[in-house]
């Protein structure tokens, strides 16, 4: 096992896996963390007032800015009790805590002290609203006598991250955000205590959520036992921990400034300014969380194998982490940027492609790795523009695997291949028959996948580009026997090809796994693209509700704004309100793109002479046990919108939506 009494063991086992389940608690502890900041916010912004919400906006950075040295200190004490773990230390893990909390307990009444009397300058610095002040001083007077909780929080949490533990964490986090709700509804809604309830409670929650975290530590993990007061101070340990938790604080130290700064520029506008920037920030905080997330993951990962002496794995998880973030940036990028010039997002997304793979290539990593992680995170988001760049990179796939055949033949020796010919051609048959059908069932088998499927996608596993990507590697940094495992996967690779290229289509007429009409490229981006604004024409016929009535008459249309006016004979109109709609007007109207896709389902089927839709009209079509709606036909290279009336024929290409679900 690799996880016993809550402490989690790095050093054997998946990397990613490690890494993703320690992340997931954290970045749902953070999420929580988020909440009740912005619970706060919403009860002073819709119970208090405009400046009880500036007040708590300039008390994020002054705080942080507080805490952010004991927050380095924290993260040079995850990294030893993490590298003390790994190298199996158990003593120096209990040095460790206990140098940690001693700097704690000597360092938090002079912080304190230090926090409240610099409350006023600093609400000088920061350019203060008049009209705030004296909330904005109440709020920060408080939350800055009781800092505490916070810094007290972040030490445990450092604690438990340098033994793989993520989840007590967010069990903190859970205490500390009910009892703020709950003490924000008690002190402001029912006492009526304004913005000094809001800080009551956030100083209560943080301090409780502190106190329970060393209960629970102390009576869950005896080998991490806290003994705040024990006096247990080891000099030489607490400068490791200073000097690599350190520079983590002056960064944090930094970032608080800047947002000081920007903070007092904003300030200078007013309080409502103030206010509205509070809210931004916090959802725009919300975007960084999984990046931090998985930073505190790396971490405790990496110290764990250093201590252990394995460098190489450290590296690896290090690596995997780097390409899971910038998948993940890139993706959060793309879906911020708005690009004009076409064709700008896929540009962006091949130089993604090459950082992800030039930066852990240039730390001495597996760049392929880490840019094949970027590019599932970046497959698995909504981005815009999805089919253009398929076709890009399609392109580009075709001409590497030209190159890499090249390669493969320039390589190659002729000579040495009768030898190989045979081995490679039993090896080819044994993965066509036996040990790919094997695979492929069983991953398979959870979703109730036919045996013709099994043995079509068996058969369609060709040999090719990565196999002889990872034989060049082979020779390439001199495994003994590499040459021969090249020309063994040469004679692999080139039979595969032969055979079960060239036998392919028949295979799947075969088993009887052709669609003719289908394309299995063709996705919800090929109807319709994200560009945030949508163009609907409708047909104003006989007895249209709309026949006859001015724009202003009709007024809104779901949301929908008529933008031109078609009509037979007449050049386009470009209307306005007393524009009057006449019977067979053809309206251009414009409408907010529908974002939920994830709801809906669309899928293109041949209409067969012999299916219910050939041959009826929509509305008779039978629904069935799931409801479906035609929202598209393409006949005879033309296309038509459907109403009820519209008669369905036999060869027509339908496009339906369903529900997801």
């Amino acid at each position: 096992m690799s996880k016993r009494g809550g402490v989690r063991n790095m050093t054997t086992g998946s990397p990613l896996r490690h890494i993703l389940l320690f992340s997931l608690p954290l970045l749902a502890g953070n999420f929580l963390q988020q909440f009740y900041n912005m619970v706060d916010s919403w009860v002073v912004g819709n119970y208090v007032s405009d400046a009880a919400l500036a007040a708590v906006g300039v008390g994020f950075p002054v705080l942080f800015l507080f805490s952010s040295l004991f927050s380095g200190i924290a993260t040079g004490g995850t990294v030893v009790i993490a590298q003390a773990l790994g190298a199996q230390k158990p003593e120096r893990v209990q040095a460790a805590i206990g140098t940690l909390y001693t700097a704690f307990v000597r360092g938090i009444l002079p912080i304190t002290a230090a926090a409240v009397l610099l409350v006023r300058p600093l609400m000088v610095l920061l350019r203060v609203d008049p009209a705030a002040w004296a909330e904005t001083r109440t709020y920060l007077l408080v939350v800055c006598a009781g800092i505490i909780g916070s810094i007290g929080y972040n030490l445990n949490a450092g604690i438990l991250s340098g033994v793989g533990n993520s989840s007590a964490t967010l069990l903190f986090l859970a205490v500390s955000t009910i009892l703020n709700i709950l003490l924000d509804l008690t002190l402001v809604l029912a006492a009526g205590l304004g913005v000094l309830g809001v800080a009551l409670g956030t100083v209560i929650a943080q301090a409780c959520s502190w106190l329970f975290g060393i209960w629970y530590i102390n009576r869950n993990y005896p080998a991490l036992a806290i003994h705040p007061f024990s006096g247990i101070f080891d000099r030489k340990l607490f400068a490791e921990i200073i000097r690599i938790g350190l520079p983590s604080g002056l960064q944090m130290s930094l970032v608080a400034l800047g947002a000081m700064f920007v903070l007092s520029k904003v300030n200078s506008f007013g309080k409502a300014f103030t206010a509205g920037f509070n809210v931004g920030n916090k959802l725009d905080t919300l975007a960084f969380l999984p990046t931090q997330s998985m930073a505190a993951a790396v971490i405790s990962f990496v110290g764990q194998n250093m201590g252990a002496g394995q460098v190489d794995r450290a590296k690896r998880g290090t690596l995997i982490s780097v390409g899971l973030a910038i998948g993940w940036t890139s993706s959060r990028l793309i879906e911020r940027a708005h690009a004009t010039a076409e064709g700008a997002q896929t540009i962006f997304l091949f130089a993604v492609a090459i950082v992800a793979y030039a930066l852990p290539s240039y730390l001495g990593g597996n760049g392929f790795l880490a840019v094949y992680l970027a590019g599932i995170v970046l497959g698995a988001s909504d981005i815009t523009g999805k089919v253009e760049m398929a076709h890009f990179f399609d392109t580009l796939t075709e001409m590497a695997e030209m190159t890499i055949f090249f390669l493969l033949g320039l390589l190659v020796t002729p000579a040495r291949l009768p030898q190989m010919l045979l081995p490679g051609l039993a090896l080819m048959a044994f993965m066509l028959f036996v040990s790919r059908p094997i695979a492929v069932g069983l991953l398979l088998a959870p979703f109730k996948t036919n045996p013709r499927q099994v043995a079509l996608v068996s058969w369609a596993g060709l040999r090719g580009a990565a196999s002889v990507v990872f034989s060049l590697f082979a020779v390439v940094v001199g495994v003994p026997g590499g040459h021969d495992l090249f020309d063994l996967v040469f004679v692999i690779a080139v039979s595969s090809i032969v055979v079960q290229g060239s036998l392919l289509p028949a295979v799947a007429k075969k088993l009887d796994m052709i669609d003719a009409a289908g394309d299995v490229r063709r996705t919800f981006n090929d109807y319709r693209d994200e560009d945030g604004m949508s163009f609907v024409k409708l047909k104003v016929g006989a007895g249209h509700p709309f026949a006859g009535r001015s724009l202003a008459d009709i007024g809104s249309v779901a949301d929908m704004l008529v933008v031109l006016v078609l009509r037979d004979g007449a050049h386009p109109v470009l209307p306005n309100g007393d524009t009057v709609i006449e019977e067979g007007d053809l309206l251009v109207m414009a409408a907010p793109t529908f974002e939920e896709r994830a709801e809906v389902t669309l899928r293109e089927v041949t209409v067969t002479p012999h299916g219910r839709l050939a041959g009826q009209r929509l509305r008779d079509v039978p629904q069935g046990k799931h409801p479906f709606i035609v929202v598209m036909l393409k006949r005879d290279g033309q296309t038509i919108i459907p109403d009820g009336n519209t008669l369905i024929y036999a060869g027509d290409e339908a496009v339906i939506a369903t529900l997801a679900s």
